[in-house]
């Protein structure tokens, strides 16, 4: 559970616990929160809040001009405001649990006091310290308080004699103190320092019993015992969480689970696997969801977007190993094959390693990587993982199942490594065995994952020239070919420009292309090292991605143009433009080559339809992305922004909906940092939360109706399906046997009287007869009632044609005829009744008030969408509306109840305005395929009552032009489709 992003830091002294809520301080205001929901605000006349503490239903809050005010967080009330005087920096605040009321208060000038906070009185001032405190915790002994101060010394003193008891000295400033809950079973104290170590005390030998180094990078702000338990808990700077396990005998912790993540950002992301799709499937391969990241702090980690405990960080192991694994590969290498003497690698100098197997940051740990490969092809037989590093021709190589660092590093011969030469781009071949590294000097070198020998890119007999001066600055993945493997783009550094370009596989065996700054695209044959194909471009490229599925190239250029290459063809087959006033970060494919993401300087997110040639989407985020990463379902969306360490994952829209709204955004939707949301989330928070998603015209899930698309209806899409294949359902689904009840046996078994008793067989009782004359229990009708009745859809469709005759009439001059019962029908004609319920009104009549027809149907609010339709549908829109409500079965009764015969003359004046509200439906394009199940069942039931009625000709006529126009445009849609998608999968349809 992760609250909103705040405006600035929170301090580790300024936030405290109290039940389910949570306080922090940030500048003079005190923010109360419930979860991760602000449900208070407590609002400070003094100076920027230093640090806080709960006594029961008070909250503490000491300010920099030395105020402690005292609140009751409940009510949120100001009780007292005590001063402390101005020569008083208060620095840290704890209440021992023995003296009632009281709370002793530290400074930055090494003063201790001690207050009664109900009667605002100070009680004593201790002796102080010429360094400042840091840090106070009571001891479980009555009196006793250790105190941890600035220069490293931690004093415990009783403070009812103002002495101290016992005195330790660690190498840094004291950050953080805590006992263990029973002293008398293990006398033990854990103070944390700021160089990221921790000691344990042994406080009846009054001496260290441990000290454990690195435990974190960076100063470490919390460090407490569990209660009750040998177990010890530290956070540090470094982003991370860490459980220790004491040893009882030796008081050794090791450590037993952490949680960590990038001390200074990702930089670059990348979604590993391509196995598992969450939402669809019940079980699903957990790889589908990992993330590898490469961070600021010099580190390689690998997150799981569901499964934290499978996320952790990738060892690059002890400094000294990986330099005489460099020495070795240099001693043995030979004309022509990768070796180095030294190590052209950035390290920082050696020390000692971190908890998890490697250094901390600054010790030992590789340069900064600026461009990372994979594939899964082999990735059980040996490292399958390459990275470049800031400044190194060094490229190491990684095994992702082990998360460990790879025994070899490729090195270019000794001609490639010049001062100032480096990698800048790598890619990995599908099946996992070939390497392809491009070098600042515009040279490409490959190896051989399983016995890496060098191969330099030149031939003797035609010798290739340095491709490009300026040299290749990033990096394209491979095509997909039989692996779906997602790709992209890394940005990196040469020569001190930020530009970016690439070198990747193509689908076709033994082809690559490369992107530099020449303002040209390069495909090359590898097998015989010659150019094959050259585009130019009318700028310099800055970026590029590459879709393995797809075989698309995306390339930025300057100016923030995004140009499309389908690479079987080499040619050019979109533009795109983003804001030239803000250059490039990120470029991103979706899995199937049909979305591509862009990121710029300014924080916008910009997704590009490819096959529509439109804009689909346009996010602005509150902080600059740097880089977006696509997970292979198209579920999630990774992003890293500057500034921040974390990863946000979005869960994709269109991936949970069918369509999306197809009109081109205008402007940017504006999204806050991103907060985390559990599964604890409060049910009405997750309903506004649904609601305001719905309101919202982006998520809609139907189409827009602009030119190229057809509205559908809003049910499931075999709903109106079965409509003309109902019978045959109910036929299919019909029992073979009737199912009878077996007849019920009497308590007491009757028996015939006689000498030999004999089971009777009771009689069954007479079925009396039914008689044709009809009795009291049978309710017959009149013909006239019978014909002259109106059902609710016939007087719906009466009214929306009566309604609708005035159009029509000024538009063609075309008149309904309103056709009277016949007068031949006598009254005392009588047919069962096979509509009971319409023959128990009359048909309104003119003074009668209308009611509105339409039913409360559940429907998206798309309110743009819906006016639109309800304009051309006319009087018509209510019978739509009635129609979308019905299910199948129903729509059938009413259907098949509309007109009984050729004598039914209500009945035909119905079927003639059903066909007039079905002529409309087509010509507005709204639910298309409810529309044309409706018109097939229509002309299966009354096909016989509308070849007798010859005023429906004009009408036929003009609904089989509308149909065929409209059957003509739906299969021009169609053959679109598929021609894309046999362009877009290389698949012959």
């Amino acid at each position: 559970m992760v609250s909103p992003q705040l405006s600035e830091d929170i301090d580790g002294s300024v936030i405290e616990v109290s039940g389910e809520y949570t306080f922090t301080a940030v500048g003079k205001v005190i923010l109360k929160w419930k979860r991760f929901s602000i449900v208070g605000r407590l609002d400070s006349d003094h100076g920027a809040i230093k640090c806080l503490l709960v006594m029961g239903n008070y909250l503490l809050s000491a300010s920099a001009d030395g105020f402690l005010c005292i609140w009751n967080w409940d009510s949120e009330e100001l009780i007292r405001t005590i001063n402390l005087g101005h020569s008083f920096e208060p620095s840290c605040l704890s209440h021992p649990p023995t003296y009632l009321n009281k709370v002793v208060i530290g400074s930055a000038s090494g003063q201790l006091q001690l207050w009664n906070i109900r009667t605002g009185a100070l009680i004593m001032s201790f002796a102080g310290y010429s360094s400042a405190v840091r840090f106070l915790e009571p001891s479980p002994s009555v009196d006793v308080m250790a105190i941890g101060l600035q220069d490293g010394t931690i004093d415990l003193r009783n403070l009812r004699y103002d002495q101290s008891v016992m005195q330790f000295r660690q190498d840094s400033a004291v950050t953080s103190l805590s006992f263990f809950s029973n002293l008398a079973k293990a006398p033990l104290l854990v103070s944390a320092g700021e160089n990221g170590s921790f000691c344990l005390w042994d406080l009846r030998g009054k001496c260290l019993r441990f000290q454990r180094d690195a435990a974190h990078v960076g100063a470490i702000h919390s460090a407490f015992f569990l209660p009750g338990r040998f177990q010890l808990l530290t956070a540090g700077n470094d982003n991370s969480l860490r459980v220790w396990g004491i040893d009882e005998i030796d008081g050794s912790p090791r450590e037993l689970k952490s949680r960590c993540g990038h001390a200074e950002g990702a930089s670059l992301i990348e979604f590993y696997g391509f196995h598992g799709v969450v939402s669809r499937e019940g079980s699903f391969d957990g790889l589908a969801l990992n993330v590898l990241s490469a961070g600021e702090d010099r580190a390689f980690r690998t997150f799981h977007v569901l499964r934290d405990p499978l996320s952790g960080e990738l060892s690059q192991g002890p400094a000294g190993k990986r330099q005489k694994l460099q020495g070795v590969q240099g001693s043995t290498r030979t004309a022509g094959t990768a070796g180095m003497q030294g190590s052209s690698e950035t390290t920082g100098t050696t020390g000692t390693t971190g908890p998890t197997g490697t250094a901390g940051m600054g010790d030992g740990r590789l340069p900064r990587i600026t461009c990372f490969a994979y594939s899964e092809g082999r990735e059980k037989d040996w490292a399958n993982v390459v990275t470049c590093h800031e400044g190194s021709a060094s490229v190491y190589t990684w095994r992702y199942l082990d998360r460990i660092l790879g025994d070899k590093i490729l090195l270019p011969p000794d001609a490639a490594r010049s001062r100032g030469n480096f990698a800048t781009a790598c890619d990995v071949e599908n099946n996992g065995e070939t390497v392809v590294v491009g070098y600042r000097d515009g040279s490409l070198h490959l190896w051989a994952f399983f016995f890496p020998p060098h191969r330099q890119f030149q031939h003797p007999e035609r010798p290739l020239p340095r491709f490009a001066p300026a040299g290749i600055q990033a990096r394209l993945p491979p095509p997909r070919g039989t692996h779906r493997l997602p790709g992209g783009g890394r940005a990196t550094r040469g020569g001190g420009r930020p530009h970016r370009g690439g070198a990747c596989r193509g689908n076709r065996p033994h082809r690559a292309g490369r992107i530099s700054r020449d303002q040209s695209i390069r495909f090359w044959d590898l097998p015989n090292r010659r150019l094959a194909h050259v585009i130019a471009l009318s700028s310099p490229a800055v970026n590029a991605r590459f879709c393995r599925t797809a075989n698309l190239l995306a390339v930025e250029t300057a100016g923030s143009e995004v140009i499309v290459v389908e690479c079987g063809s080499r040619q050019i087959i979109r533009r795109f433009r983003g804001d030239p006033s803000f250059a490039g970060t990120c470029l991103a494919f979706a899995e199937d080559g049909r979305w591509l993401f862009f990121g710029d300087s300014r924080g916008d997110l910009r997704v590009w339809s490819v096959p529509e040639s439109r804009l689909v989407d346009w996010i602005r985020f509150e902080h600059v992305l740097r880089s977006v990463a696509v997970s292979v379902s198209g579920e999630f969306v990774a992003t890293t922004h500057v500034g921040q360490r974390g990863i946000a994952v979005f869960a994709n829209n269109a991936y949970y909906s069918e369509l999306i709204d197809s009109r081109e955004p205008r402007q940017p939707c504006c999204i806050d940092s991103p907060a985390v949301l559990s599964n604890e989330e409060e049910g009405e928070e997750a309903s506004r939360h649904r609601e305001a998603s719905a309101d919202s015209p982006r998520e809609s899930n139907r189409i827009g109706g602009t030119a190229g698309t057809l509205r559908l209806s809003r049910g499931p899409h075999d709903k109106w399906c079965a409509l003309v294949h109902l019978r045959e359902l109910r036929e299919r689904n019909r029992p073979r046997e009737t199912v009878q009840k077996p007849a019920e046996a009497p308590f007491f078994l009757p028996t015939t009287a006689g000498i030999e008793p004999k089971f009777a067989v009771p009689e069954e009782p007479e079925k009396p007869e039914k008689s044709g004359n009809g009795g009291p229990g049978e309710r017959f009708s009149t013909r006239r009632e019978v014909l002259s009745g109106e059902n609710e859809l016939q007087a719906m469709l009466r009214r929306a044609a009566e309604r609708e005759e005035p159009r029509e009439q000024s538009r063609i001059g075309e008149t309904v005829e309103t056709v009277e019962p016949s007068a031949s029908e006598t009254p005392d004609e009588t047919v069962p009744n096979k509509n009971v319920e319409s023959s128990n009104h009359e048909p309104p009549t003119d003074e009668t008030p209308e009611v509105d027809e339409t039913p409360e149907v559940d429907e998206t609010p798309e309110v743009e969408e819906e006016a639109d339709v309800e304009r051309a549908m006319g009087s018509f829109y209510g019978v739509l509306r009635h129609f979308r409500a019905l299910p199948v079965s129903a729509a059938d009764a009413e259907l098949s109840l509309l007109c009984m015969g050729d004598f039914d003359e209500v009945g035909k004046t119905a079927v003639r305005n059903l066909l007039r509200f079905l002529e409309r439906a087509m010509r507005a394009e709204t639910d298309f395929e409810m529309v044309q199940a409706l018109l097939e069942r229509t002309l299966e039931l009354y096909g016989e009552v509308i070849e007798g009625m010859p005023e429906m000709k004009t009408r036929l006529e003009g609904m089989e032009r509308v149909q065929r126009r409209a059957w003509r445009r739906m299969q021009g849609l169609m053959q679109q489709t598929l021609c894309l998608v046999e362009l877009f999968s290389n698949v012959q349809l």
